[in-house]
């Protein structure tokens, strides 16, 4: 093994995905030691401390903890780290020994249960500030926190990817200039209660940067102001559909567009949201679109597999139409359509082999009678 070129040994194991298997290679020579032990320590979760009668949720805390204290090195591999806080986060000493020793994060990403920021710890809060300050931070994901002050979300904002759900911000009148260089270019927010939007509205000196958008149909009233504000720098906006009874809306043009993405989500039915067709229909007038992305996540419900009908319920897009694309100023720079189906089984159904044959024929019948005949697919 020793013989083997050392780029060759990390490319094998960078295929390796099985815990106990890197934990062996570990083990085993020496030559795999560094790369088995980056990989098992790049992604990581503290999981929130339970109640007494599960003290080892509270144990995975104080066994990575003494690990970091007894190998500090290993923490420095962590690039991926999450954090579970729970609805009163009391002190913790390992935890603040864990969020002290990892100073090479490059995505962070903070779970609540509808956490009040006032009733986390003080200590446990100084360190996450202190990690939203580290230089390799790349991308930070929130959710579930709610009075959380200003100034944290000034950091949060500095970060270049930000993806929030559900994070309110404590509304203070006293709001210091932020010093710290911003890199926002990619903003994902839902259910903020108002407070992330009419900030940043107030505040439109974070969106110098911003490049990718993520808006929701449910929340657009409320984020389409916000979107016109980055319309100079914009250039990628992704659209999230949850279900059929999406309300429909229509999405002014912005100049810097050049690609869209749709998610759209079905429950039960293989059927296409009617918003989609408006959505679309106001994407034509977007001067630079030059390519659309459409995610279809189909979610069976239980005992209903087998029952799935091959039809999709997708009706020719109009703006999709032969005699659309022959104006000269409706989709005048599109050039690439893509679609994805990803389908959801319910738990019963995971543990045997399931037919979905008829179910993704229907969808590719289907997306070639709507896709515009001069694009790709």
């Amino acid at each position: 093994m020793e013989e083997l070129p050392q780029e060759l040994l990390d490319a094998i194991l960078d295929q390796i995905h099985d815990r106990n298997t890197l934990r062996a290679c570990c083990l085993s020579a020496s030559c795999l030691r560094l790369r088995s032990q980056q990989r098992l320590f790049r992604s990581m979760r503290i999981p929130r401390a339970r109640r007494p009668h599960r003290q080892h949720k509270r144990q995975q805390r104080r066994i990575i903890a003494s690990i970091f204290a007894e190998s500090p090195h290993l923490a420095q591999y962590v690039r991926d780290l999450t954090v579970e806080l729970a609805v009163e986060e009391a002190e913790s000493a390992e935890l603040n020994v864990i969020l002290s020793a990892v100073r090479n994060l490059r995505g962070l990403a903070v779970n609540g249960q509808y956490t009040d920021w006032s009733n986390i710890a003080a200590g446990t809060t100084g360190r996450i500030v202190e990690c939203l300050k580290l230089p390799s931070l790349q991308q930070v994901r929130w959710q579930l926190l709610i009075c959380v002050p200003v100034a944290v979300v000034q950091l949060l904002l500095a970060v270049p990817i930000v993806s929030l759900d559900i994070v309110h911000m404590l509304c203070d009148t006293d709001i210091q200039p932020h010093m710290t260089p911003l890199h926002l270019r990619d903003l994902s927010f839902m259910r903020d209660g108002g407070t992330i939007s009419r900030f940043l509205l107030q505040y439109q000196h974070y969106l110098v940067h911003l490049k990718r958008m993520e808006v929701r149909t449910e929340e657009y009233d409320e984020q389409a102001t916000l979107l016109q504000a980055c319309s100079p720098t914009l250039e990628t906006l992704a659209i999230v559909i949850s279900g059929s009874t999406s309300p429909s809306i229509h999405i002014a043009p912005l100049p810097c567009v050049r690609s869209v993405e749709i998610t759209a989500f079905s429950f039960g039915k293989a059927q296409l949201p009617r918003t989609l067709l408006d959505i679309v229909e106001s994407l034509a007038a977007f001067p630079t679109l030059s390519a659309i992305s459409f995610v279809f996540k189909l979610r069976l419900l239980p005992g209903s597999v087998n029952d799935q009908v091959a039809t999709w319920d997708f009706p020719p897009l109009p703006a999709f139409s032969i005699e659309n694309f022959a104006k000269d100023d409706i989709f005048d720079a599109l050039r690439l359509v893509r679609c994805r189906l990803v389908i959801y089984l319910p738990q019963e159904t995971r543990t045997r082999n399931v037919s979905l044959d008829a179910l993704l024929s229907g969808f590719r019948a289907a997306v070639k009678q709507t896709r515009p005949r001069y694009c790709s697919s």
